[in-house]
């Protein structure tokens, strides 16, 4: 299980490196990471497998944090594999509200907020991607 921990980070040469390295410092392992500027902060977004421990280190060192549930998955590198993605949830009726991933090579990892992620996990289960 995976969950993405926001935070709001002021918009600013070392902010990243800060909260970085709190978290580092701290034992918590950043398996992915997205950041969009709002404004004067950003919302950085880390993909995390302990929720719970990366929340309270972020309090501990001054900073809000919200987590949610994810679906992490890995597709072949396929111009259609992500594609196909949205279009078995959307047939489902599930909406993405978040994403964020990568490929590079033969594959990669993309990362999901849903309006429902159990029901994308059963949609994305039921055939490989």
């Amino acid at each position: 299980m995976a969950d993405v921990i926001r935070s709001v980070i002021p918009d600013e040469p070392g902010a990243m490196a800060k909260l970085t390295g709190i978290l580092a410092e701290r034992g918590v392992q950043v398996e992915g990471v997205n950041v969009v500027p709002k404004g004067r902060e950003g919302e950085a977004q880390f993909l995390v497998s302990d929720g719970d421990r990366c929340l309270e280190v972020l309090e501990e060192a001054g900073f809000a944090g919200t987590r949610e549930d994810v679906h992490v998955m890995t597709l072949s590198n396929d111009r259609h594999a992500f594609a196909d993605v949205c279009r078995r949830l959307a047939k489902a009726g599930i909406n993405i509200e978040s994403c964020f991933g990568t490929t590079y090579g033969k594959q990669g990892n993309f990362v999901l907020i849903t309006d429902d992620n159990a029901e994308a996990r059963r949609v994305l289960d039921q055939s490989t991607v």
